[in-house]
């Protein structure tokens, strides 16, 4: 297959054509397998053109091989939400249990800051991140404020009388 034109679309690509190409090392060395090099542009933007490069097999057609990369989109816009919003950055654990704990607190923390916004009809996430910690910081100082009757002093006694220790 040199170049084949493709008459496939989805919801919102349009896939042009279809290209089985050979590519070079830095070394200008000429690597033995071939790669396909499908072309699509936006549904909505006929200018922005878009390019999957992959080795999958000629068994899956160039509409899967869009589905796929749109579901692979989907898994690395996730991994940047949890790094950047929820500062998901490196394992407290390296157990299995122990990683999956920690994804399950850090998807229930973000399903909570979604429906804190949804609650106050507030959009975006930064914003109600930090407000929804800011009102569970102030809830719980009242809370120990509470239930030390007011007396710093007695916040001690309160927490070991609530907790058993």
């Amino acid at each position: 297959m040199a170049e084949q034109r493709i008459d496939s679309s989805t919801d919102t690509l349009v896939l042009e054509k279809e290209s089985l190409i050979k590519l070079y090392t830095s070394s200008n060395r000429l690597l033995t397998d071939s790669f396909r090099l499908i072309s699509a542009h936006l549904q909505d933007k006929p200018e922005q053109s878009l390019l999957f490069l992959t080795n999958l097999p000629d068994s899956l057609s160039a509409l899967e091989v869009s589905q796929i990369y749109r579901q692979r989109w989907q898994i690395e816009k996730f991994f940047r939400f949890i790094k950047q919003q929820m500062n998901f950055s490196h394992f407290l654990s390296r157990s299995f249990n122990g990683i999956k704990i920690m994804a399950y607190v850090m998807l229930i923390g973000a399903m909570l800051i979604g429906l804190y916004g949804r609650f106050n009809d507030r959009p975006g996430f930064k914003i109600n991140k930090l407000l929804f910690v800011y009102e569970l910081e102030a809830d719980l100082v009242k809370t120990l404020i509470v239930a030390c009757h007011g007396e710093p002093t007695l916040l001690d006694d309160a927490l070991k009388k609530h907790f058993g220790q």
